[in-house]
Protein backbone atom coordinates (compact mmCIF):
# COMPACT_ATOMS: atom_id res chain seq x y z
CA UNK A 1 0.00 0.00 0.00
CA UNK A 2 2.93 2.35 0.64
CA UNK A 3 4.01 1.91 -2.97
CA UNK A 4 0.58 3.09 -4.17
CA UNK A 5 0.73 6.23 -2.06
CA UNK A 6 4.28 7.03 -3.10
CA UNK A 7 3.38 6.69 -6.79
CA UNK A 8 0.28 8.84 -6.38
CA UNK A 9 2.13 11.59 -4.48
CA UNK A 10 5.05 11.66 -6.90
CA UNK A 11 2.69 11.74 -9.89
CA UNK A 12 0.69 14.62 -8.41
CA UNK A 13 3.84 16.61 -7.65
CA UNK A 14 5.25 16.03 -11.15
CA UNK A 15 1.94 17.00 -12.76
CA UNK A 16 1.73 20.16 -10.64
CA UNK A 17 5.25 21.16 -11.63
CA UNK A 18 4.49 20.46 -15.29
CA UNK A 19 1.26 22.45 -14.99
CA UNK A 20 3.08 25.41 -13.49
CA UNK A 21 5.72 25.32 -16.23
CA UNK A 22 3.02 24.98 -18.89
CA UNK A 23 1.14 27.94 -17.42
CA UNK A 24 4.25 30.15 -17.28
CA UNK A 25 5.41 29.35 -20.83
CA UNK A 26 1.97 28.78 -22.38
CA UNK A 27 3.04 25.28 -23.51
CA UNK A 28 0.10 23.13 -22.45
CA UNK A 29 1.29 20.27 -24.65
CA UNK A 30 3.98 19.70 -22.01
CA UNK A 31 1.29 18.62 -19.54
CA UNK A 32 0.06 15.95 -21.95
CA UNK A 33 3.56 14.61 -22.50
CA UNK A 34 4.40 14.49 -18.80
CA UNK A 35 1.10 12.82 -17.92
CA UNK A 36 1.74 10.13 -20.53
CA UNK A 37 5.12 9.40 -18.96
CA UNK A 38 3.50 9.38 -15.50
CA UNK A 39 0.94 6.81 -16.68
CA UNK A 40 3.65 4.49 -17.96
CA UNK A 41 5.77 4.73 -14.82
CA UNK A 42 2.80 4.33 -12.47
CA UNK A 43 1.52 1.25 -14.27
CA UNK A 44 4.96 -0.35 -14.27
CA UNK A 45 5.61 0.39 -10.59
CA UNK A 46 2.16 -0.46 -9.23
CA UNK A 47 1.41 -3.39 -11.50
CA UNK A 48 4.81 -5.07 -11.47
CA UNK A 49 3.44 -8.23 -9.80
CA UNK A 50 0.68 -8.49 -12.39
CA UNK A 51 3.13 -7.90 -15.25
CA UNK A 52 5.48 -10.63 -13.94
CA UNK A 53 2.80 -13.32 -13.68
CA UNK A 54 3.06 -16.07 -16.29
CA UNK A 55 0.00 -18.25 -16.51
CA UNK A 56 0.36 -21.61 -18.17
CA UNK A 57 -1.91 -22.59 -21.03
CA UNK A 58 -5.38 -23.17 -19.66
CA UNK A 59 -4.65 -21.63 -16.23
CA UNK A 60 -7.00 -19.09 -14.74
CA UNK A 61 -5.83 -16.12 -12.71
CA UNK A 62 -8.01 -15.19 -9.78
CA UNK A 63 -7.56 -11.68 -8.51
CA UNK A 64 -8.05 -11.47 -4.78
CA UNK A 65 -6.59 -9.61 -1.86
CA UNK A 66 -3.60 -7.42 -2.56
CA UNK A 67 -3.42 -8.41 -6.23
CA UNK A 68 -6.99 -7.25 -6.78
CA UNK A 69 -6.24 -3.92 -5.07
CA UNK A 70 -3.12 -3.49 -7.22
CA UNK A 71 -5.00 -4.23 -10.43
CA UNK A 72 -7.78 -1.86 -9.45
CA UNK A 73 -5.25 0.92 -8.73
CA UNK A 74 -3.54 0.35 -12.10
CA UNK A 75 -6.87 0.71 -13.90
CA UNK A 76 -7.69 3.92 -12.01
CA UNK A 77 -4.26 5.39 -12.82
CA UNK A 78 -4.69 4.51 -16.50
CA UNK A 79 -8.12 6.15 -16.67
CA UNK A 80 -7.13 9.35 -14.88
CA UNK A 81 -3.83 9.62 -16.73
CA UNK A 82 -5.46 9.08 -20.12
CA UNK A 83 -7.98 11.80 -19.32
CA UNK A 84 -5.20 14.24 -18.39
CA UNK A 85 -3.08 13.26 -21.39
CA UNK A 86 -5.98 13.61 -23.80
CA UNK A 87 -7.62 16.76 -22.48
CA UNK A 88 -4.84 18.40 -20.43
CA UNK A 89 -3.75 20.92 -23.04
CA UNK A 90 -7.29 21.92 -24.04
CA UNK A 91 -8.56 22.09 -20.46
CA UNK A 92 -5.51 23.98 -19.23
CA UNK A 93 -5.58 26.50 -22.05
CA UNK A 94 -9.28 27.35 -21.61
CA UNK A 95 -9.54 27.22 -17.83
CA UNK A 96 -6.17 28.51 -16.64
CA UNK A 97 -4.99 30.45 -19.68
CA UNK A 98 -1.39 31.65 -19.80
CA UNK A 99 0.69 33.92 -17.67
Amino acid sequence: MKRHLIVIYVSIIVLLLAGRTAWQNCMWELLSSVSSAAIIMAVIIIGWRVIRMRPEAGDEILLKGELLATTRMVLIVICIGALIAGLGDTFGRHVFGCR
